[in-house]
């Protein structure tokens, strides 16, 4: 069932409790919470400070505003259905992505919503979003000017399921208590409106309990379930209907198993770009986020283009069944044989790395007696807030030329017989949190073209803003806020690709339109390059618990944060309750050290060790940028995991862990498993489709995972073999 939250949980220094209006608050991660938000003129300040004056109680101030709202004191605006209509789409817009919505109403100068957000979200960023967008539309549909709603909301935190049916009743008797209906799925603008309309009945004629027993199952699926996907049938993982567990018995572990209808969902999903911009659009998996033969062939059958890297994966990928015009080459460091493949087979694009490569790319064309097609890549220091390894768009990054660089190497090639200079290229990095970053790379890339065709009169076919779409990796949740808060906004990022780019279309066909260049916008082909979010989540690596043992926890290794608890000195309760302060005195040492706490519970004094068969030979991120994939039983998967595990790879490798070795907080220190783990269980490491098995090694001399293809057509096939002993010598001499 899905976990409400209703036990306020204060682990890191950017929640916690506040004051408003005198009364307290509280904003916790993932806390489900009940909001009142009001029009601008719905609560004057005189009256405020009468209701104030009546009482110094909170909960009958409470009563004694909510009374006055209900009179409909002010303009009421939020009676015109129109307006109305704003405010609901406004709540409902961001709905499964920032926050879960239970229940909602608009009443004519206020409105009720009882919402939990999603990891690393706030209420107030929440409240602010939906304010903001509807306040500008409802102003300019009425004509008007100036401040829309009250700046601050009445927020309270849902207690447990007593006090959550009792404010679903509250929300959507509202409109019935106001005199406005009898009923209230009669009232248009409420989710009982919604549900009656969806269902064909009166729901809330029954009882309320029944009512959030209706709405706890519509939400029943744990957060990393995804459906037609992922979920959990007699207790067992399963994968596009495929038990897991006979998975991995049947083909052994490591394995790892990827979903050809996933992958179809997340192209269909990028393909949406095209029907957001005002041009051509081209799709181009990046193949080096996972380029086994099985895979490309997948992603060829679902209508999507490529990008490779190296001449080795241009060889790949047509083997595999590409052909030329469908190829991007990237690279920074090509030979010449590369660059000859690429040209005798015609690819769309030869991205240049520098003007050395181009003269060299120019020679190699001339030797040929062929015409490459190029475009160069630039780096306009865009800055992502992504990992630093992950930052691609900076002059400090080793990728691309300076742009006055690509302006002088248009000018001088222009002319050249062997060279089609045809597009520039830009990349501002992988998992980045923010869309805003395509708003700004679409501007510099619409500079450059501008300046280009000013400069040479050369019109430029295509722009590639490259990929680096999130994949939200806490959609669970469980562990989010064991994370210091930059590598959560990371990790949990998740925006739509096509709303992204669309805001970044808008933005430059503005410029284009101010500079009398809007021609030159629409006549291009706009290219992306997306790997991560194309093959990240379709994935999944099945391990086996091979070996378990216990360690005594060492001093020093949790410390008090938030008033939490302490291992250092044996003590456990609040800073207050102790009188001494320990662990970080600064927010910056607080993100470095921190251990943070999996419950309120007083630790233990012994670690349970669990050592599985997949180690960083084959999920190297987690190792070189602390990467986190979401471990869960595949045997048990429809229990409950609250049992804290300190979990490991098979590796000689003090790093090969799953936790932050460094002890700098980037990863939770324990897993969340079922009680009792046993070695010969088969876990599961969710959304590693990328960047896992297409950097794998041997080390140790260990075996490479084999493949299997959930398919569309509901089987599953072997699409790469595991190795054998022949094959760990295979290119060795004697």
């Amino acid at each position: 069932m899905t976990d409400y939250n209703f036990k306020p949980k204060l682990t890191r220094e950017d929640y916690g409790w506040y004051n408003l209006e005198n009364l307290p608050h509280f904003d916790g991660p993932e806390q489900t919470q009940f909001v009142t938000f009001r029009l601008y003129d719905s609560l004057p300040e005189d009256v405020v400070a009468r209701l104030r004056a009546t009482t110094n109680k909170d909960h009958e101030y409470r009563k004694r505003v909510e009374k006055y709202l209900d009179s409909g004191c002010g303009q009421c605006w939020l009676r015109k259905a129109k307006i109305a209509s704003i405010v609901r789409d406004a709540i409902k817009y961001n709905e499964g992505k920032t926050h879960d919505l239970f229940s909602w109403v608009i009443m004519p100068n206020h409105g009720h919503i009882l919402i939990k957000p999603k990891p690393g979200i706030h209420i107030p960023d929440i409240m602010h979003s939906v304010k903001s967008f509807s306040a500008q539309m409802a102003n300019r549909e009425l004509g008007r000017s100036g401040q829309f709603w009250q700046h601050e909301s009445f927020d309270r935190y849902i207690r447990n399921f007593k006090h959550f049916h009792a404010v679903i009743r509250y929300i959507e008797m509202n409109p019935v208590k106001a005199g406005l209906c009898d009923n209230p799925e009669d009232w248009e603008f409420s989710s009982a409106f919604e549900r009656a309309r969806a269902t064909d009945s009166a729901p809330f004629r029954t009882s309320c309990s029944e009512q959030a027993r209706m709405l706890a199952l519509q939400s029943s699926m744990t957060n990393w379930q995804i459906e037609d996907f992922l979920d959990v049938r007699n207790g067992r993982l399963h994968i596009d209907g495929h038990d897991a567990v006979e998975l991995a018995h049947d083909h052994g572990t490591p394995l790892f198993v990827y979903s050809e209808p996933r992958i179809r969902h997340n192209i269909a999903r990028l393909q949406k770009v095209g029907d957001n911009v005002g041009c051509a659009f081209k799709l181009c998996y990046a193949a080096k986020a996972m380029s086994t033969m099985g895979i490309l062939r997948a992603i060829k059958d679902a209508g999507c283009d490529l990008e490779v890297n190296s001449g080795g994966e241009l060889w790949k990928a047509l083997k595999a069944g590409f052909r030329g015009d469908q190829l991007n080459f990237n690279g920074l460091s090509k030979e010449v044989w590369e660059i000859e493949l690429a040209i005798e087979n015609g690819v769309f694009a030869i991205q240049v790395d520098s003007i050395y490569e181009l003269s060299l790319i120019n020679e190699t064309a001339r030797r040929l007696n062929k015409k490459a097609n190029v475009s160069l890549r630039l780096v306009p220091e865009i800055e992502s807030s992504t990992h630093s390894g992950l930052q691609t768009a900076l002059l400090t990054s080793k990728f691309g030329m300076m742009p006055d660089e690509a302006f002088a190497a248009f000018a001088k090639y222009k002319d050249s017989g062997h060279l089609n200079l045809h597009g520039i290229h830009l990349h501002v990095g992988s998992q980045n949190p923010s869309p805003d970053v395509y708003s700004q790379a679409f501007k510099e890339m619409f500079s450059a073209m501008l300046r280009i065709f000013r400069d040479t009169g050369i019109r430029l076919r295509h722009i590639n803003l490259g990929g680096g779409f999130p994949v939200n990796y806490l959609r669970d949740g469980s562990q989010s806020t064991a994370f210091p808060a930059e590598q959560r906004e990371m990790f949990a990022a998740d925006f739509e690709p096509a709303d992204a780019i669309r805001d970044a279309w808008s933005a430059v066909r503005e410029i284009a339109e101010k500079e009398n260049a809007l021609d030159l916008l629409e006549g291009i082909t706009l290219l992306l390059e997306p790997g991560r979010s194309i093959i990240a989540d379709a994935a999944i690596c099945l391990t086996t618990v091979r070996n378990h043992k216990q360690r005594p926890v060492s001093n020093g290794q949790r410390t008090v944060t938030n008033g939490q608890w302490t291992m250092d000195s044996g003590q456990f309760g609040t800073q207050e309750e102790s009188g001494e302060k320990t662990g970080p005195t600064t927010a910056t040492e607080e993100l470095s050290i921190v251990h943070y706490p999996l419950s309120t519970e007083p630790p233990s004094s012994t670690d349970n060790w669990l050592l599985t068969d997949a180690g960083f030979n084959i999920l190297l991120s987690m190792e070189t940028y602390k990467w986190y994939y979401h471990l869960i039983s595949a045997e048990r998967a429809g229990e409950p995991h609250e049992t804290p595990y300190k979990v490991a790879g098979p590796l000689c490798d003090g790093g090969d862990v799953y936790f932050d070795i460094e002890g700098k907080g980037r990863l939770p220190d324990h897993r969340l498993l079922p009680e009792n783990v046993q070695p010969g269980e088969v876990l599961a490491l969710l959304n590693c489709g990328a960047y896992s098995l297409a950097q794998a090694s041997q080390y140790n001399a260990r075996f490479l995972s084999p493949v299997v293809l959930t398919k569309t057509d509901g089987t599953a096939e072997l699409i790469r073999r595991r190795d054998n002993f022949n094959d760990l010598i295979a290119c060795d001499r004697a």
